[in-house]
């Protein structure tokens, strides 16, 4: 009896972590690959867990995001832009109000530079942070950087999509939440 108890808990484990997993960031638009908008905006956000803005005419819509982080409420500076990528187009959305700053980024691959040189890297199957000089650093379970001129430091992976097989075409892509706080932590 045993024996078929631990396959069955094996099964169900594997089950809940699936159904655990983020779902993919998700700044949707009709912006074309290659173009930016810049501009003031309020974000508003709907019940269902989507944020969203109208800017210059185009409407774009945050999905996945989850609880963290806690953007602006007020109006804050805004660029959104999609760039093109051999692996899919990424796209990156940079809110700023005063000294504090959040970016969302989806389909991010190794090398994407955030900012003071930062880079983020896939090795040894992690999601890894580059200082620009060859060091890495293991991303935090908390997301907290430390404190960096009076502001506290914090990286969110929300997703990462590795590829079935490995071919000449294929990387793995996530997405990112990375902002500045005066908080204590990271939450």
């Amino acid at each position: 009896m045993p024996n078929l108890i631990k396959p069955a808990l094996l099964a169900f484990v594997a089950l809940a972590a699936t159904s655990l997993q983020a779902a993919p960031l998700q700044l949707e638009s009709s912006l074309p690959v290659g173009q930016s908008l810049s501009g003031k905006v309020r974000l508003k956000a709907q019940a269902d867990d989507t944020v969203s803005f109208t800017l210059q005419g185009q409407r774009v819509q945050i999905r996945g995001l989850g609880a963290t982080p806690r953007l602006p409420r007020q109006p804050a500076q805004l660029h959104f832009e999609r760039r093109a990528h051999p692996a899919g187009p990424q796209s990156w959305l940079t809110l700023t109000q005063g000294a504090q700053s959040w970016l969302l980024a989806s389909n991010l691959t190794g090398g994407a530079t955030l900012a003071a040189g930062r880079q983020l890297v896939w090795q040894a199957e992690h999601v890894q942070l580059s200082n620009g000089q060859g060091q890495l650093q293991t991303l935090p379970a908390d997301g907290d950087l430390g404190v960096k001129n009076g502001w506290r430091e914090c990286l969110r992976l929300l997703d990462v999509r590795v590829p079935a097989a490995e071919t000449s075409d294929s990387e793995t892509q996530f997405d990112i939440a990375y902002w500045n706080t005066r908080a204590k932590n990271c939450r």
